[in-house]
This record gives C-alpha cells, structure tokens and sequence, in this order.
C-alpha cells in the first residue's frame, strides 16, 4: 500500500509532533527518504493527483489543533487540506473516502490544569479510538486519584 508522510523539518517550530522521526526503522532506512516528505508537498501531490493511499500530515505549532494553540486555526487548516485533496481526488479519481478518528476530552477546569495532563488524556483517548476501528470518537477518562491514608508506623 503506497503511503506518505507529511512533516516538518527538524529546523521548524512544531517538529515535535512528527513522531516518524522517533522510529530508527523508518528514520535510519531508505524510507525516510522515499515516504516522508515536506508538508507543503502535500498540496502539489493532492493537486496532481499524486497522493497515495495512506497519507499522514503533521502540522506546524501555528496550526496546531493541540492546546495552547488556537483550536479553530488548526482545525480550519485541517479542513482546508482535506478539502484541496477531496477536490482533486473527485475530479480525477471520484469520492475521496476520508476516516477519522478522535480523542476528547471535555473538562470544566483548564485554568487549573496543566497542558502536559490535558495532552496525555486526550492522546490516550485518542489511541483508544484508533483501537477501536475507523471513524470512532472516544473521551478521554476522567484521572483516577486516590486518597491514601497516612500512617506514622506500619502494623502487621
């Protein structure tokens, strides 16, 4: 299956996010060079009707849909790619089949808490939907914290 994998260089903002890099097996071998290219290749391959089967884009940090960025920017760039690739793909190849899959959570309390918390819940919500088939939403579950007793000495 062909596939590609849109991302940053490691010189921009948001690098971060391309997770490819962490994987000595891809970033270490010809697929590297053969698969992963730079995201505004993206638009030239959907606009000559050159993207494969499988295509990943990781975004920049000022696009990002990942707080503390602004949600809606990257989701309109978001929406915006797929439209460019959905447009190409009917013209040429007819519908394009789109899946997606989403990690939520809704919380009432983000002034208190920490970025680092609010991303690893949604990331582990959003793993368990990939888990669970295309197209699937799941919330992330609410942490589990745990009072545990004090004790001054240990009893047998």
């Amino acid at each position: 299956m062909s596939w590609k994998y849109y991302a940053l260089g490691q010189d921009q903002s948001g690098y971060i996010w391309s997770a490819l890099d962490a994987i000595a097996n891809i970033r270490l071998t010809e697929l590297w060079t053969q698969h992963v290219m730079p995201t505004t290749q993206f638009v030239r391959d959907a606009q000559n009707g050159e993207l494969p089967a499988v295509s990943w884009l990781v975004v920049g940090s000022g696009k990002s849909e990942h707080p503390p960025a602004s949600v809606c920017v990257g989701k309109n760039w978001t929406f915006a790619q797929i439209g460019i690739a959905a447009h190409q793909a009917q013209t040429m190849r007819g519908p394009l089949p789109i899946t997606m899959s989403l990690g939520v959570l809704a919380s009432r309390d983000w002034d208190r808490r920490l970025v680092e918390e609010i991303l690893v819940e949604t990331d582990l919500a959003l793993y368990k939907a990939k888990t669970d088939g295309r197209n699937c939403v799941r919330l992330a579950e609410p942490p589990v914290l745990c009072d545990i007793p004090r004790t001054d000495s240990v009893t047998s």
